[in-house]
């Protein structure tokens, strides 16, 4: 399929089904760039996958589908990179307070 052809069907396709996106988004989202972050990340997934929907279901359910594996995704992600960070500044302030008790 030419790309321009496919490109203009994505387009097209995202706009009918935008709505579908934002409500799985804002039900994750805990601001607006947090949202459009999810709203980016979904596109990018749909775009990946748009050339392999089979039709076998309805565009709305696989819409659905991505937009909420992508927030859940998303948001494993985060919390794995928050708590790694979390217990990164635990381990230095045990390390500081070690040191003050020796010094």
């Amino acid at each position: 399929m030419d790309t321009r052809k496919l490109e203009k069907q994505f387009v097209d396709f995202v706009t009918e089904y935008k709505q579908i996106i934002y409500k799985v988004c804002y039900i994750y989202a805990t601001d607006s760039d947090s949202l459009n972050d999810l709203y980016q990340e979904t596109v990018i997934n749909l775009w990946k996958s748009f050339p392999r929907f089979r039709g076998e279901c309805k565009a709305s359910t696989w819409v659905y589908r991505i937009a909420l594996n992508t927030c859940i995704s998303f948001f494993r992600k985060s919390a794995y990179l928050l708590a790694f960070c979390y217990f990164k500044k635990l381990d230095k302030i045990s390390f500081l307070s070690i040191d003050c008790i020796v010094l």
